[in-house]
């Protein structure tokens, strides 16, 4: 076997080991929050399926696509865990951040994230964009569920807050929609992470696409 394609005894089965993991954290969730509140089992299970994948995608020897993969997982599970609100006075990740009254010190810091962010978005873009699509168009079991995953991401961030997006337009949702649409996204983003171990396994099974 390649060293490319070398696969530590951690994660000759990473199905189980991140499903094992989003299991734990379900049941973690359960007693903090109703099943698709913030903090609740299915955002607790997303959270820590993507930090259990970067485990794995650090734990390939040799691993084709270089830091760029296990950074972004690292950072969405970060973003999960609301660490870019909790850690500063206000989100990060927010225009009004850097333009209001937050302490310089914490500006700095939230740039410094930001551009690990474009960084790290770039470097997959410029490495795995074009192999991704050739692998799409072949139908590669991992490149379809890679996409399945971020259908599944972009739909669910554009419900994000939908509320708020919609009111400009004088269209105002009931709280019971609230949580219809609430509840879709974290459904949606639970899917992105399955998604993505789906990819994984198969890729890994497969071998460099």
């Amino acid at each position: 076997m390649s060293d490319q394609t070398a696969l530590t005894p951690l994660i000759r089965t990473p199905v189980l080991v991140v499903l094992s993991v989003m299991v734990a954290g379900a049941v973690a969730g359960l007693g903090r929050a109703p099943l698709f509140e913030e903090g609740g089992p299915v955002e607790m299970a997303s959270a820590v399926g993507l930090l259990a994948l970067a485990i794995v995608a650090l734990s390939v020897r040799g691993r084709a696509w270089g830091w760029a993969v296990p950074v972004m997982l690292l950072l969405l599970a970060a973003r999960e865990f609301d660490l870019d609100k909790s850690l500063l006075s206000d989100g990060m990740l927010k225009l009004r951040f850097y333009t209001g009254n937050a302490p310089p010190v914490e500006k700095a810091m939230g740039a410094v994230v930001i551009g690990l962010i474009l960084a790290t978005f770039a470097n997959l873009l410029r490495r795995g964009l074009r192999p991704w699509l050739s692998a799409l168009r072949a139908a590669a079991p991992w490149a379809v569920w890679l996409g399945v995953g971020l259908l599944a991401v972009v739909v669910a961030k554009s419900l994000d807050g939908i509320g708020r997006k919609l009111a400009p337009l004088g269209l105002e949702l009931t709280e019971q929609s609230g949580r219809a649409f609430g509840a879709l996204e974290e459904t949606l983003e639970l899917l992105f992470v399955l998604a993505l171990v789906a990819a994984m396994q198969t890729w890994l099974k497969k071998g460099s696409p």
